[in-house]
């Protein structure tokens, strides 16, 4: 029997009486457990396997699948009484880690990254963005944060001022692919996704201070596209948007 915490990123129902819990856990990644009988009303597991949760986890590998043997809430991160930017901030989330994470492989910093994003949602001391934390956009800069976090995790994301392949400047913007990369757009031809140069200078504050009170409303609109682009692989081109480049002229140049 194996134990470890776990984070719970979906449930969904199997059979008449089961539960298949998809979880990230501290010491093994991303996994998919059975809990037998856990939906009916006295099963003993059926109050600790709710979404949005952490949880101590215990279970035996069976023969086709992993089997759930115990569950222990240890924290909750979205609760009857959350508001609706909460519970949509956290869906996205979970969202995003069923997407990008697709091996069940050990990975401590994507655990805590994934545990300090849900605990940033509900509780301010853990979001080190002061400014944003403070207002509407709070949610809106932990997704992103997260979003793009897990992809530089991933090992394929990188934000800098030039082209990891041909080292030219992001004099004309970049694109974003559906490979999780930005590339110039000598070197990536899809046009995936366009990101002009007020985008990339709106990521980088983002990543590095979690900070959003100084980034317009059209930068917002746009980053929310090229994120649900990526997610869903939309067939169709998110064109930045030309709007108020003095803000960009007044903050850069």
């Amino acid at each position: 029997m194996d134990s470890t915490r776990a984070i719970i990123i979906k449930i969904e129902t199997s059979g008449e009486a089961d539960i298949l819990a998809t979880v990230y856990t501290e010491l093994f990644g991303k996994m998919t457990f059975m809990a037998k009988g856990a939906r009916k009303m006295e099963a003993k597991l059926r109050p600790d396997l709710q979404p949005y949760s952490l949880v101590e986890l215990s279970f035996v590998r069976g023969k086709n699948n992993l089997l759930l043997t115990g569950a222990k809430t240890i924290e909750t991160f979205i609760t009857r009484e959350s508001g609706y930017k909460d519970i949509f901030a956290a869906t996205l989330l979970t969202f995003i880690i069923d997407v990008l994470v697709v091996q069940p492989e050990k990975d401590e910093r994507m655990f805590l990254t994934i545990l300090a994003s849900f605990r940033a949602i509900t509780q301010p001391q853990f979001f080190s963005g002061t400014e944003a934390g403070q207002g509407d956009r709070k949610c809106w800069v932990i997704v992103q944060r997260f979003f793009w976090s897990m992809l530089k995790m991933s090992g394929v994301f990188v934000l800098s001022e030039k082209c990891p392949q041909c080292q030219q400047s992001f004099e004309d913007g970049a694109v974003f692919n559906f490979s999780g990369e930005i590339l110039c757009r000598s070197c990536e031809k899809s046009s995936s996704c366009l990101l002009d140069k007020e985008d990339l200078y709106a990521l980088q504050r983002i990543m590095d201070e979690g900070i959003s009170g100084q980034i317009p409303e059209h930068v917002y609109e746009h980053l929310d596209k090229v994120l649900i682009t990526f997610l869903f692989k939309e067939d169709f081109f998110v064109e930045a948007n030309p709007v108020a480049v003095s803000w960009f002229l007044e903050r850069v140049v």
